[in-house]
């Protein structure tokens, strides 16, 4: 935004709409069920060309960006069975509309990767990235699956949270944040002595021993696929709560 000065507007909305990809006569069509999130800002708009990448692995517009934000939201959404949209006009601002089936969690298919995932629901998990894109649609994976989660686009705020939250089964960092790393988080909280487990998501290749010194259980590539995130917070928090009843 011009100036690092502007307006972001967030809006989630329940819709229903028949779906169009069906052989069934439009009257017995069953409608869908979807939910309908808009973010819309007043900065520096996108040309048409700028518009048509966004979306692509490692185009950024920002002078020190990874372009990885809108390449993990595209792909979370998708695997959820939705979409995202971008319509920007330059000098007037951007608007993203994501649409996700509003399905139950029981009426999910559950693959062989899923199945562990049932005894972990209604968990707490504190998600830490500055992509608010990237926090709005992990919220959305993880809440179909039944996890509570508590989102920071600021690393500061969030251990300043997490210090009086000890009871927290994981936290999700990301590596590449103003100010304060995913590093830098991880080593906070082993200083403070919390065991909680910590996945660190990046986008390229690290100083993967180094990293873990930090206190990192797990690392995850970006961008990653939802059941290989899932999968793995099955197991760290699993592994968390057979450690806390054990004592």
């Amino acid at each position: 935004m011009p100036d690092n000065k502007g307006t972001i507007h967030i809006e989630l909305n329940e819709a229903t709409r028949v779906p169009l990809n069906s052989i069934t006569p439009p009257s017995k069509k069953a409608p869908l069920k979807f939910f309908r999130i808009t973010v819309r800002d007043d900065g520096s708009g996108m040309d048409e060309k700028t518009q048509n990448r966004i979306f692509d692995p490692y185009f950024s517009m920002k002078k020190n960006g990874f372009g990885l934000g809108l390449a993990v939201v595209k792909r979370i959404i998708s695997d959820l069975g939705g979409n995202i949209r971008v319509e920007s006009m330059p000098n007037i601002g951007s608007t993203f509309t994501i649409e996700i089936p509003a399905k139950p969690v029981k009426e999910k298919a559950v693959t062989s990767s899923e199945t562990a995932l049932s005894a972990t629901q209604s968990q707490r998990i504190v998600l830490i990235d500055d992509e608010i894109g990237v926090l709005i649609t992990l919220q959305a994976l993880l809440h179909a699956y039944g996890y509570q989660t508590t989102a920071f686009d600021d690393p500061e705020k969030a251990l300043d949270w997490i210090a009086k939250k000890p009871q927290i089964d994981l936290i999700i960092t990301d590596l590449v944040m103003p100010r304060t790393s995913g590093t830098e988080v991880a080593k906070t909280i082993r200083k403070a002595g919390l065991k909680t487990p910590i996945i660190l998501c990046s986008g390229y290749a690290q100083d993967i021993v180094n990293i873990k010194k930090s206190g990192v259980n797990l690392i995850i590539q970006k961008p990653f696929i939802n059941n290989e995130l899932l999968s793995s917070i099955s197991k760290l928090t699993t592994k968390q709560n057979k450690t806390r009843t054990s004592h």
